[in-house]
């Protein structure tokens, strides 16, 4: 059988890029060193939306500048995914000490599945089902380790906080869902300062916890971050927006339909949800730094500014960063 991608040596794949995709190379032996430390489809396909047109790069665009263009994302993407990690951790905290302060801190207490909504979809019931059964092994230390292991072990219960570290986060947040409303309601507004009301705030909370979770799940396993969105999940609510105005998004933003379901609306979330002046700020200065070592370098003409533009996302992100936190 005759297959649609056959193996390619480095040379060959270094010849496809010069010869069919029109990119000019000037040192093959850096090129092939190149695709050996970065793969070919992430390096090639992972920007043609972005470099190329017609399936030829830009007369713009060179080898050295499509690389440093990758190590630029990838350094971006680190930034955000650092800043989900504390997201993460912090969504844990809050529905451990919500739970933990309202069913007890025994496991046949707080994994009660009647204390939970019961929805009436047939779908939404079984993977209530679902998760409850996988909470209820992992407190019978099956596919956990340290902690929760250790408890299981060593301890005549485990509670939720120590659980909840051994548990992913997409469950967590299948969890928060399940809560009752009096709980969600409580979750919402310890989690966030804005100046909407709770049934806004749980809008966002779900929408943007959601959110940052799918994309640090892509930036986590190497999948296309830079034209991704998440679909259904959206920072839309008119209220949400409103109150953002003039800090972290403009009216500019709005027409666009910028910070919806895109990367700039997970860095939007990222820096409501992690509530705290000292992680926002810094996550700022971060980019800033990120954004200054390229341009004080001389790393190529506009790379910054041009990848910005191909993200769809504001370039003024630590600016707009600060002055969300200023208006609190």
């Amino acid at each position: 059988m005759e297959v649609d991608k056959p193996f390619k040596t480095y040379e060959e794949l270094v010849n496809i890029i010069s010869e069919r995709h029109g990119l000019v190379i000037e040192n093959k032996g850096y090129a092939i060193k190149i695709l050996k430390s970065i793969p070919y489809y992430d390096l090639i396909n992972g920007y043609k939306d972005h470099l190329m047109e017609n399936d030829l790069y830009r007369n713009t665009v060179t080898f050295e500048y499509l690389v440093l263009y990758s190590m630029f994302d990838k350094s971006f993407q680190n930034i955000l995914f650092k800043y989900s990690v504390y997201v993460e951790s912090r969504f844990k905290n809050i529905i451990a000490y919500v739970i933990s302060e309202n069913f007890g801190v025994i496991e046949s207490e707080y994994l009660d599945p009647q204390k939970y909504k019961c929805p009436s979809n047939t779908a939404k019931r079984n993977k209530k089902r679902l998760l409850f059964k996988d909470l209820q092994s992992a407190c019978r230390g099956e596919n956990v380790e340290y902690p929760t292991l250790h408890y299981v072990n060593n301890k005549n219960h485990v509670p939720p906080w120590i659980l909840f570290r051994n548990i992913s986060f997409s469950s967590i947040i299948d969890l928060y869902s399940f809560l009752p409303e009096r709980l969600q309601n409580i979750v919402a507004e310890e989690f966030t300062s804005l100046h909407i009301s709770c049934d806004n705030k749980k809008d966002f909370l779900f929408n943007a916890i959601t959110i940052v979770r799918i994309f640090r799940n892509r930036i986590a396993h190497n999948l296309k971050f830079i034209t991704s969105t998440t679909k259904k999940y959206s920072l839309k609510n008119k209220d949400l927006r409103v109150s953002l105005l003039g800090t972290l998004l403009t009216k500019e933003d709005n027409k666009l339909n910028r910070g919806r379901n895109d990367r700039f609306a997970m860095i939007i979330s990222l820096v409501i949800l992690l509530d705290s002046d000292i992680l926002a700020l810094q996550m700022g200065r971060d980019i800033e730094d990120l954004k200054n070592n390229y341009i004080n370098n001389a790393r190529k003409d506009n790379l910054v500014d041009n990848y910005f533009i191909n993200i769809n996302a504001p370039i003024d992100i630590p600016i707009r960063i600060y002055n969300f936190y200023a208006s609190l």
